[in-house]
């Protein structure tokens, strides 16, 4: 996104720059289009994002660059357009064409931020991360994050489309996702480094796996 680059460039570095550094938490949310209340969804139960955008600049006009993830998440995180970055699909990175180009958490990070990534951010494949953009490496998902909880869904690869688990909120992937990142959140907040944290959920990419819970508050 054009705009993307004019705000990195010329505003965010001022402000960075000065006395006052604010944190910054980026959230990503794989292939979510507008099925949430705020857009007028009268299906949708999304209290949480309803409420966030009560108080937020809610985009009525807001398009994908992109009808695939990789070029997507980069056109977001450089300001270039697809055709600039020459990633037209996943596994290509921009890397490849601008090799000095600066993102926007490598912005942050040149400017004396804590630039940490979470889950998928660039991409869902470690091969398309950009380590120069974190002030750590990123952490894609952990060990023992499992999309297929259920034992019929057991085994290597792609199973069911669909799974709904009777667990925790924490039993899947992005539900581990979201405890790690209130936890860096909580040891960013121990040191008076300025961060900027992206976390990058999983959902609701397929497969549309998540804990029973949220299936029950449908109707069939």
């Amino acid at each position: 996104m054009f705009l993307t680059y004019i705000f990195s460039s010329f505003f965010l570095a001022p402000i960075i720059k000065g006395a006052e550094q604010p944190n910054v938490l980026l959230i990503m949310v794989d292939d979510l289009r507008p099925a949430l209340g705020c857009y007028g969804d009268r299906l949708a139960i999304t209290p949480s994002i309803d409420r966030f955008a009560k108080s937020a600049r809610v985009f009525g006009r807001a398009y994908c660059h992109q009808a695939v993830c990789g070029p997507s998440r980069a056109s977001i995180l450089t300001g270039r357009l697809p055709d600039n970055t020459r990633v037209w699909h996943n596994r290509n990175h921009f890397r490849t064409t601008h090799p000095d180009l600066i993102t926007l958490p490598q912005l942050f990070k040149n400017n004396g931020y804590q630039s940490l990534g979470l889950g998928k951010v660039f991409s869902g494949d470690e091969c398309e991360d950009d380590p120069p953009s974190w002030s750590a490496p990123a952490v894609l998902r952990q060990q023992g994050w499992k999309n297929y909880l259920l034992p019929e869904n057991a085994g290597s690869g792609k199973q069911a489309p669909f799974e709904f688990a009777d667990v925790e909120d924490d039993a899947y992937p992005d539900g581990k996702l979201a405890k790690l990142a209130i936890e860096t959140l909580g040891q960013f907040s121990e040191t008076k480094q300025p961060f900027f944290l992206a976390v990058g959920f999983f959902k609701p990419h397929l497969p549309f796996n998540a804990p029973r819970m949220y299936l029950d508050m449908y109707p069939e």
